[in-house]
């Protein structure tokens, strides 16, 4: 039987996006799923990230230590990229990214033996058809509801994410402005009955002084209403019926995994669900989002 093994790294949403696309690869190669869980992490000092796929029901098994290519890992890794460059991208056993361009050449690769899966692959095109099986895959289990889980699914909810990439200052560069917000916010209200907004972010303090005056109906989802780790807050966030995400594969998931889904409503397809995503530039510059492929067909993109 033929072996994927994908090397995974950063943090939850980039793990998901190189799981997801993974999973699709390996099932059109009728291969088994194989997860390196190790090697791309052991040398972020910096973000000091880990392997955090655990609360998922994930089919796939964790390699073993020569399966992620131990020992002398680094060199041995180096080799199997410098030479698989000398060769079509159809013919490699070792497959890099080559940019974070979707690339279609992954959606018709067919291999035999052992490949390996190294990059980000952060596009629903690499898995789009394989989008039911994955949220079985992906289907986290609280093991213990957020008390604020019902009101989300009960209200016209939209999830509004704010990442904060650096510090507040005149020169900021990668956090998403306010006024993407407010326009975010002004179209929801446009087009939605009453809705109630619930704020997420890694820094809700630093959330509230950006969105001071934008409205009476936000709500901050605390700390205390996420008792658990990122998944049960990407979890909480899919309870939500709409969202407004910010440039972040955290909040591209909570929007992503939610069950509101298309209906079937006089004979065509209903959109139910609203996805507010950043467009490639903000107010300062461009911030590293919105890439092709990145954002699905049907989100709406705001600069």
């Amino acid at each position: 039987m033929s072996k994927l093994i994908v090397r995974l790294k950063g943090g939850l949403g980039n793990q998901l996006f190189q799981y997801a696309a993974a999973y699709r690869l390996a099932q059109e190669n009728d291969a088994e799923l194989v997860v390196d869980t190790v090697s791309g992490f052991v040398r972020d000092k910096k973000y000091k990230r880990t392997y955090v796929l655990t609360p998922y029901p994930l089919s796939a098994r964790e390699a073993t230590p020569w399966e992620r290519l131990s020992p002398f890992e680094r060199p041995r890794r180096a080799f199997r990229k410098r030479w698989n460059a000398l060769f079509p991208f159809e013919q490699r056993n070792y497959i890099e990214a080559e940019g974070v361009q979707f690339d279609p050449r992954l959606l018709t690769l067919r291999f035999s033996g052992e490949l390996y899966l190294d990059g980000q692959w952060q596009s629903e095109l690499y898995f789009r058809d394989y989008a039911k099986e994955l949220r079985d895959e992906l289907r986290f289990v609280p093991p213990q509801e957020p008390k604020i889980a019902p009101t989300l699914r009960g209200t016209e909810s939209v999830a509004v994410h704010l990442r904060w990439f650096e510090s507040l200052s005149d020169q900021e560069t990668f956090n998403m402005q306010k006024a993407y917000y407010t326009k975010a916010l002004n179209h929801m209200r446009s087009v939605l009955r009453a809705p109630q907004f619930y704020i997420f972010s890694d820094n809700i303090e630093l959330a509230k002084t950006r969105l001071a005056d934008c409205g009476d109906d936000l709500n901050f989802v605390v700390d205390e209403d996420l008792p658990g780790g990122d998944a049960l807050a990407i979890w909480t966030m899919s309870q939500c019926k709409h969202f407004i995400i910010a440039n972040s594969t955290f909040s591209w998931w909570g929007a992503w995994l939610s069950d509101t889904l298309e209906r079937e409503e006089g004979g065509s397809s209903v959109q139910e669900k609203i996805v507010i995503s950043p467009s490639t530039q903000n107010e300062v510059g461009v911030c590293g989002w919105g890439f092709e492929g990145l954002i699905p067909e049907g989100w709406l993109k705001v600069a």
